[in-house]
């Protein structure tokens, strides 16, 4: 094994109705649907998801060695969540189920223009504890990736891997959402200082360092003593910086079909790059390219790119 990602497993429910309308209001957009009324969806599709299990599934379809580690319930949905992680060749070994929560679940809600609005429970995700993490597991692996975890005790978990891979010469990568940058930020600032690489989109940079400009907020964060930081910025790229240098990369112009997953396949791209090649600005490149396939097609993870398909749209 060779990365192993801790963060959280969910089935998604991905609705599509033409009559979901974007509202603006005071500089933020909203998701409208009309009160007390019925309303038709054009489409209805079911996939596994959730951050943890989406970046374990990318990695190993890029061809990495990768483990899981997490809680489902005891139900057909954790079921659905472990046979999908087993058939994507990931390692479910440390994959408990739990009979006090049911699997997570998400609502996922796309309007005519692609974009995503998520209603998540997180469930059984939130049980995780430290007597999840054995020490025997870890002590191999080159990469450990957190992406989001709410719970008190599952955050324990997190920082008792973080302290086994440091001690065993592993690299730390920080994934988090908005979720738990408003409701764990000061746990979550601590675990971000042992980390190597932190990756977030605007949004969630700028809320995690109270600063509405995310170049700034890049600047405030790389004060923590963090290596290398990527923010993603949706349909203007990103911004990103490794060892003291800024790096900006324009999008690829991808025709959008379902953003859902987007920025966990730029996670999945540019972690297998920059392990493969130690390249920081060819991980970019390569995250970029990974993620605007994945927008192509509806879903999380059923059609993430190969590395042949992402490098020929690099090569354009």
């Amino acid at each position: 094994m060779e990365i192993v990602v801790i963060g959280s497993a969910i089935i998604d429910n991905i609705i599509y109705s033409s009559r979901l309308l974007k509202i603006r209001s005071k500089h933020k957009d909203y998701l409208g649907i009309p009160y007390s009324s019925k309303l038709e969806a054009e489409k209805l599709e079911f996939d596994a998801g959730g951050s943890g299990h989406n970046v374990a599934v990318g990695l190993s379809k890029l061809g990495d060695k990768v483990g899981f580690i997490g809680r489902i319930g005891d139900d057909s949905n954790g079921s659905l969540i472990l046979d999908n992680l087993k058939t994507e060749g990931v390692d479910v070994k440390f994959l408990k189920k739990t009979h006090d929560f049911m699997t997570g679940s998400s609502l996922i809600f796309i309007t005519p223009d692609g974009e995503k609005t998520l209603l998540t429970y997180r469930g059984a995700n939130n049980g995780l504890n430290p007597s999840d993490i054995l020490e025997d597991y870890l002590k191999g692996i080159k990469l450990f990736v957190f992406t989001t975890v709410l719970g008190r005790n599952a955050i324990d978990a997190v920082k008792k891997t973080i302290g086994i891979v440091k001690r065993n010469g592993g690299k730390i990568v920080a994934n988090p959402s908005i979720n738990m940058i408003k409701n764990r930020k000061k746990e979550l600032l601590q675990l971000i200082k042992d980390c190597n690489i932190v990756i977030m989109n605007k949004e969630e940079i700028c809320e995690l360092m109270g600063i509405k400009n995310e170049r700034k907020a890049l600047k405030k964060i790389s004060e923590l003593g963090i290596q290398s930081v990527v923010v993603t910025l949706g349909k203007k790229g990103l911004i990103a910086f490794d060892k003291g240098i800024i790096y900006r990369k324009k999008p690829f112009v991808i025709k959008i079909v379902d953003t859902t997953g987007a920025g966990d396949g730029f996670t999945a791209g540019f972690l297998h790059w920059i392990m493969k090649t130690n390249s920081f600005e060819d991980a970019l490149t390569f995250g970029g390219a990974t993620a605007a396939l994945n927008i192509k097609s509806v879903g999380a993870t059923k059609n993430l790119p190969s590395e042949k398909s992402i490098l020929e749209l690099i090569e354009r």
